[in-house]
């Protein structure tokens, strides 16, 4: 059997949910009380960011390094795990699980690189636990493999469901020829146009 078929170079960003037209003038979504309240994003130049993706191999903390540096250099604040790990005294499940959770919580938006035939399991517990708080995921996927579950209606059909429809913004690379300069691009663009962020499904005292 031949190498599967390649998608056509090019990238496109799609916008999950629409955006509202002017957010200011918009109500916030009411959430419980307690809960964390979030200004529209796009009212704000710099943003607190937690970059979730895989971090096991040197290529995968060379993009990681690479879309930090650069959302960095547009003037966001990026927390990276694999940077964020190495302050740690011991790397031990305990303090690294507390550790990236705080993360997710303390951030403004959640960029998360969904790529791989199954998007990694760490990357996709970020996203829930950013969907349950109310802050807004900006689903990045370069891969051209087709590995999710193609429903109707399904806003990314190449990844699960829930994750798919968990992300308010998806930024779509299948091509070749793309960099993560190219990447990063389209990580700012889409944040740009994200309107106000969902209802928070927890209150702090609900959160890990």
């Amino acid at each position: 059997m031949g190498p599967p078929p390649l998608l056509p170079l090019a990238f496109r960003v799609e916008s999950a949910r629409p955006t509202r037209p002017n957010a200011s003038s918009c109500s916030r979504p009411r959430s419980r009380a307690g809960a964390r309240s979030f200004p529209p994003v796009r009212s704000r130049p710099t943003l607190r960011l937690y970059l979730a993706g895989p971090l096991f191999t040197q290529a995968e903390r060379s993009w990681n390094a690479a879309i930090a540096s650069a959302l960095r250099s547009a003037g966001h604040h990026v927390v990276l795990p694999q940077e964020e790990v190495q302050h740690l005294e011991a790397p031990e499940a305990g303090p690294i699980f507390r550790l990236d959770v705080e993360g997710v919580r303390s951030a403004d938006a959640l960029v998360a690189i969904l790529d791989g035939a199954d998007p990694d399991s760490g990357t996709s517990f970020e996203c829930g636990l950013a969907f349950a708080l109310g802050i807004p995921i900006v689903a990045v996927r370069t891969d051209f493999r087709a590995g999710g579950d193609d429903l109707p209606g399904q806003r990314l059909p190449a990844i699960n469901l829930m994750l798919s429809e968990a992300a308010a913004a998806v930024v779509l690379l299948p091509g070749l020829s793309e960099s993560a300069e190219d990447a990063s691009r389209e990580i700012l663009k889409a944040l740009a146009r994200l309107g106000p962020p969902p209802s928070p499904l927890l209150g702090p005292s609900d959160a890990p």
